[in-house]
């Protein structure tokens, strides 16, 4: 998978969200798949759309996640890993959704799900926020940051 980084002026920013996409790719078993993901740092996403970041596919194998500008340290490896959980997710079809008569229908390994689910019930959103935090310790274990207590 190609990993570009757009709109993003700080070097060492560019850089950790490069370095980091990339781990979480192999963690997760998709750095060998055949597409593009493109994050980008997008000023005032929390603000004013209400969301720290957001990922989705634009084209067939072209992913895009877009993280707040402002989000920093280990909260922004959280959310990397969080939006790689979905990519993931979309890469092998695990989660899809379709458009059906004006309407977005949701589906979750082949199953439709439930429109009324909470977001925080959602089966990617129970998977992405249980992983997250496995993959950031993985990441900051692999570069002598974080030990096991």
């Amino acid at each position: 998978m190609q990993i570009e980084v757009t709109n993003v002026r700080n070097r060492d920013r560019k850089t950790l969200l490069e370095r980091s996409a990339l781990f979480f790719a192999r963690q997760l078993k998709i750095a060998d798949r055949y597409g593009i993901l493109v994050i980008k740092s997008v000023p005032g996403l929390l603000k004013n759309e209400r969301t720290a970041a957001r990922m989705d596919m634009f084209a067939p194998f072209v992913y895009v996640i877009e993280i707040d500008s402002r989000i920093t340290g280990e909260n922004l490896l959280e959310t990397v890993a969080h939006e790689m959980v979905h990519v993931k997710q979309r890469a092998l079809g695990q989660a899809r959704h379709e458009i059906r008569g004006g309407r977005v229908v949701r589906f979750w390994m082949g199953k439709k799900v439930d429109p009324k689910t909470h977001y925080y019930d959602l089966p990617w959103e129970v998977e992405a926020y249980t992983k997250q935090r496995i993959l950031v310790n993985s990441l900051l274990k692999t570069v002598g940051m974080f030990n096991d207590v």
